[in-house]
């Protein structure tokens, strides 16, 4: 009976039942939130989000799991910043935060604010504090600038090299993009000849030189513009859909955000329409939960599987334990302790809502996961439900799921955001079954009841809807 399923259960299970085709199973995690907003063309209704999410990006001092969100009101007289991160807020992280608003509103009291001193400002803030993310990003651009040929036996194409190559084609012939950027027209003045794909080549190269090893402020700042420059060019970016080229590219992007997002946020400060605003600004820092470990409520992982077929369809399993490991090898992974995390935008949205603070953007320092997305939803759908007008928006989704906690809340909304993660992961689990029926090899399990009809449930319309 799905209301009995718990929902670390049904993570549990999808998150482990993976395929055991690793080309199918791979999982990518390029783009980020501050990135897939920073680097759109100059979306003007969108810089909220660029703001907002490049303040989380200069927040996070980490590589992998350090993640931050960031939700901002303006006021008449001011603005009001929440933040929330996905580990619980430490001393550091309450420092770097006190830093940067600090920065920010003098900034907007000086007289005659320099863009340049704010820039060098800026970067020996997250050197002193970020420094481990940063070295996380330029270790994968000096990883993609370096790879060789051939890589643990295989054939590859070295993306560096085809880079240049790509660029040096459409260097005598080609003329530059009709809506060329700010990252062409950089590219451009690079160039003695003043050919944009000379000034490209010009600044890969020295790409390639300053991201060997960055020992300064200045040393990481100029890495930074080079790698804004390429990261925006109108041409290097419509390469992007080539495969042996999008990590590479993805990472310049990375790495010159850092710089690009300064840029915008000093343009936004000295803006004479916000400029005053920015002299008060205050900073709430959201406490998180602790990451915990669980084990599954239902220690066989078959048993769950076909509860939920009997839920589903009011019959019995008609794929076998051993059809259905077969497929998704990786189920057997099910019964392990995991550390489950509650994310930092939903323990944001969550607490805004405790304390009945309208619906806005949130920047996010990377994409929502894949479950944060469908609780949004939800949350967003019960509202809508309610008659308010109002969404909770971010930037996108990268997909991928996690070990995910749902927020510790017992407002409506919330629990509707659950309810819609719970409907989700049981209509993947159902694709799962029916992808081993279509195989057209259905065994009916030798030592396995009917169970009985089961009672109503809570999330009847969301079963129902999986049947229609």
């Amino acid at each position: 009976m799905t209301e009995y399923i718990s929902l670390i259960d049904l993570i549990a299970f999808v998150k482990s039942a993976h395929k055991r085709n690793p080309e199918r199973d791979e999982e990518r995690e390029y783009n980020d939130g501050a990135q897939n907003a920073l680097y759109r063309d100059n979306d003007k209704g969108r810089l909220h989000l660029i703001i907002y999410s490049f303040i989380a990006l200069s927040l996070v001092q980490f590589g992998n799991r350090d993640v931050c969100a960031t939700a901002v009101y303006q006021h008449e007289d001011g603005f009001e910043v929440y933040l929330s991160r996905n580990d619980t807020p430490d001393d550091r992280f309450h420092d770097i935060a006190t830093e940067l608003v600090a920065l920010i509103r003098s900034t907007a009291m000086q007289g005659k604010p320099n863009k340049e001193k704010f820039i060098i400002q800026y970067f020996d803030l997250i050197r002193r504090f970020c420094a481990g993310k940063l070295r996380s990003r330029i270790g994968d651009l000096r990883s993609e600038l370096t790879k060789n040929t051939r890589q643990t036996g295989k054939f590859v194409i070295a993306p560096f090299p085809l880079l240049k190559e790509r660029i040096n084609n459409y260097r005598a012939s080609d003329p530059p993009p009709m809506n060329m950027t700010w990252g062409d027209s950089k590219a451009m003045s690079m160039a003695p000849t003043g050919n944009l794909y000379h000034g490209l080549l010009t600044t890969l190269e020295k790409v390639e030189s300053g991201a060997v090893n960055p020992t300064s402020t200045i040393n990481y700042i100029n890495l930074s513009i080079h790698c804004a420059i390429v990261g925006e060019s109108t041409y290097v970016r419509s390469l992007n859909h080539h495969p042996e080229l999008y990590d590479l590219i993805e990472n310049l992007k990375k790495v010159g955000q850092y710089f690009r997002g300064a840029r915008y946020l000093f343009d936004r400060i000295t803006d004479t329409k916000y400029r005053q605003r920015f002299w008060k600004i205050k900073v709430h820092v959201i406490g998180s939960p602790l990451r915990t470990k669980h084990k599954p409520d239902e220690k066989d992982w078959y048993e769950l599987l076909s509860q939920i077929e009997q839920q589903r369809t009011r019959s019995a399993i008609t794929v076998s334990k051993g059809r259905f490991q077969a497929e998704y090898g990786g189920i057997t992974n099910y019964e392990k302790k995991q550390e489950y995390s509650t994310h930092c935008e939903c323990n944001l949205v969550a607490e805004l809502i405790s304390r009945n603070v309208v619906p806005t953007s949130l920047g996010t320092s990377k994409l929502c996961c894949e479950l944060c997305s469908v609780w949004m939803d939800g949350v967003n759908t019960y509202l809508g439900q309610q008659g308010q007008t109002g969404r909770w928006i971010v930037g996108g989704t990268h997909g991928k799921l996690y070990f995910w906690k749902p927020p510790q809340s017992t407002s409506p909304a919330v629990l509707a955001g659950n309810a819609a993660v719970k409907a989700y992961l049981l209509r993947k689990v159902a694709l799962m079954i029916d992808s081993c029926k279509e195989l057209g090899i259905l065994e009916s399990p030798s030592e396995m009841d009917i169970l009985p009809s089961p009672p109503a449930s809570p999330y009847q319309e969301y079963t129902e809807a999986m049947e229609e």
